[in-house]
């Protein structure tokens, strides 16, 4: 084989080697902008939020002002808090905080 038959191998076998990585950088370049866009203030879907509950009456004040301090649309947030047979009045608090009803549970 004389050198540009060599050359010519070299360079289809770079070719070869770096098509892949520049082919997978696209997809996923392209990719990436279509889900991060995907999502703006005005679609935002709702979200509902499940917080386990069990003798939490020190804290959920404050768990649940963290929750609704979020940069999202309080109108899309749904929070279902699952009481597991507090004694301290968690479930009290927490429906006389958002004004809603919790769902009790009294198994052990």
């Amino acid at each position: 084989m004389d050198v540009d038959a060599y050359l010519l191998l070299g360079l289809l076998l770079l070719f070869l080697a770096i098509f892949p990585s520049i082919f997978h950088y696209g997809i996923c370049y392209l990719n990436h902008n279509k889900i991060h866009n995907q999502f703006t203030p005005d679609n935002y879907p709702n979200i509902t939020l499940f917080l386990p509950v069990k003798n939490e009456s020190e804290v959920i004040i404050n768990k649940l002002e963290e929750i609704l301090s979020m940069d999202y649309d309080k109108n899309l947030i749904s929070i279902l808090i699952v009481d597991s047979g507090s004694t301290d009045h968690t479930a009290l608090i927490a429906s006389e905080f958002l004004k809603s009803k919790i769902l009790t549970l009294n198994g052990k």
